[in-house]
């Protein structure tokens, strides 16, 4: 993807989404997607990772000119893009509105034979606002700097593991777990976690 976690440089204080764990419905919340409608050139391309599996990758930059329930609308110039999301209600982007965020979609298939949703949104400088993934792990290369593993102990629920900059977190389905990188406080969110595919959501605090 684009970065990795934390930041660049100072920049200005930017608000992050908002999360209120108590609306969290893990039994009825479905698996994190985002899609993007961009008539912007270039805003769409075909990509090839090590393993010459194709993703598409879609990618819009913008001010937040508006939010409603699944749905975040950028503007840049007479340019406009929709992102279209299935967040749980608990994830709020309203707090957003009025910045400049980044946002990178890809779709690929992957080795289990099904498709892999992965986005990353970003604020204007660069640093991770929330990243969300259903299907396979990731590569390490392309987990914006974290290592994403599945943990497996006897009698226990396999656990999904994360790992930056000499820190770790891990969390079972249906757990919240608050995970601090240097400065930035993040929340991981669980939704499934398997050795083959997983989903699951990071969000910065």
């Amino acid at each position: 993807m684009l970065s990795s976690l934390g930041h660049r440089s100072t920049p200005p204080p930017m608000p992050t989404a908002a999360l209120d764990l108590s609306r969290m419905d893990w039994s009825h919340d479905g698996a994190p997607g985002f899609t993007l409608d961009t008539s912007a050139p270039g805003a769409v391309r075909v990509a090839f990772g090590s393993d010459q599996r194709p993703a598409l990758v879609s990618r819009a930059s913008g001010t937040v000119k508006s939010v409603a329930a699944g749905l975040l609308v950028l503007e840049s110039g007479a340019a406009e893009a929709r992102v279209h999301h299935t967040l749980p209600v608990a994830i709020g982007l309203g707090p957003l509105r009025g910045f400049v965020v980044d946002i990178v979609v890809a779709r690929e298939a992957d080795v289990y034979g099904g498709v892999t949703s992965d986005a990353a949104l970003f604020d204007a400088s660069g640093a991770l606002l929330l990243w969300a993934r259903d299907g396979a792990l990731p590569r390490d290369h392309l987990g914006l700097g974290v290592s994403v593993r599945v943990a497996h102990e006897l009698g226990e629920a396999p656990r999904l593991v994360l790992a930056s900059s000499g820190t770790l977190m891990a969390a079972s389905a249906g757990q919240a777990a608050e995970w601090r990188v240097g400065k930035v406080q993040y929340h991981l969110l669980a939704m499934r976690v398997s050795s083959d595919r997983s989903a699951f959501i990071l969000v910065r605090r």
